[in-house]
């Protein structure tokens, strides 16, 4: 079964866009699966499963445009698209510094603001990111510096992310 709002985006081109281990399609489908298998919520996996739709600070290619926001809400609900669009504005090197604080100092990329977000705030955020970094290191050739730098920003999420997660990244990253 395709996640909702999946089908959009493969019709925009996830399925012809090259990412490590295949196509950007192939990834967003195994991060939505990740998702479940962390035991996250309905919304967050299938914000997962769509996560790159406007691109990332990581990955720019966007199959949405930002003023297409609707079309991604309709799809898939407004708590999911408010998450894929949160994932996709992060200004990672400005905001993954911070991610360890209390409140963290969010920087979104788009709207060139930044915003003061408790950590409470950001669960969905981290169980995204947990489940895209965990995918990248398995199927990209990274460096034992790249593996250690995201061994480091999850170790920075920890607390916000499920038992079933918090397991998965021991599992993947020793």
């Amino acid at each position: 079964m395709t996640p909702p709002g999946l089908d959009m985006l493969i019709q925009r081109g996830a399925d012809t866009t090259d990412h490590p281990g295949g196509t950007l399609g192939a990834h967003l489908r195994r991060v939505g699966a990740r998702l479940a298998d962390h035991g996250t919520d309905r919304d967050t996996q299938v914000a997962g499963a769509c996560h790159a739709a406007y691109g990332t600070a990581g990955f720019d290619v966007a199959l949405l445009a930002p003023d297409e926001r609707d079309l991604l809400r309709r799809a898939i609900g407004g708590t999911a698209e408010a998450h894929v669009h949160r994932y996709a504005s992060c200004d990672r090197a400005l905001t993954y510094p911070r991610l360890g604080d209390r409140v963290v100092a969010f920087r979104d990329r788009f709207a060139g603001t930044t915003e003061p977000l408790p950590r409470d705030e950001l669960r969905a955020f981290a169980a995204i990111t947990a489940a895209n970094e965990l995918d990248i290191v398995d199927h990209a050739d990274l460096t034992r510096d790249e593996r250690e730098s995201i061994r480091r920003l999850l170790g920075l999420l920890d607390d916000l992310l499920t038992d079933a997660a918090r397991g998965d990244v021991r599992r993947t990253l020793g």
